[in-house]
């Protein structure tokens, strides 16, 4: 007889928010909890430690992805990870000392290099991971 994970609604929606409904890494996170925590009721620690295990996974991944950008596009990522809109004004610009052609041309070369996507007016990273990994490590969030 097959045992199925504990998984209270409040926990699926958390994780489903978390990953912001990618589901390569909800179903990696999905995986990695039924393997450590297979006869427990999962809470948000055990989601947390087991998106913290993935982050770190893929820590020498995305340095060595780091390590291809410009020192223009590092601070680009930082300013789309740190800002969701804005990002063209002075404010924004003046906290990583870019000009708004500066900017323009490292935003370009990231979605030309499928770092970064633009909805409507937003840009954004489409590797869930990658923003979370780049939100913990590049921002210390």
């Amino acid at each position: 007889m097959s045992k199925f994970l504990k998984v209270d609604k409040k926990i699926i929606q958390y994780i489903y928010d978390l990953c912001d409904g990618e589901t390569k890494l909800m179903q990696h996170i999905f995986f990695l909890i039924n393997v450590k925590f297979k006869d427990s009721i999962i809470n948000e620690d055990m989601v947390d430690e087991v998106l913290d295990e993935i982050l770190s996974y893929k820590t020498s991944m995305y340095r060595s992805l780091m390590d291809t950008f410009t020192i223009n596009q590092k601070k680009a990522l930082k300013l789309v990870l740190k800002y969701k809109k804005g990002l063209f004004s002075k404010e924004v610009l003046d906290t990583q000392n870019l000009s708004k052609n500066l900017m323009q041309s490292s935003i370009n070369s990231l979605i030309d290099r499928e770092i970064l996507d633009k909805k409507d007016d937003s840009f954004f990273i489409p590797d869930r991971a990658f923003e979370l990994w780049g939100k913990k490590c590049l921002l210390k969030i």
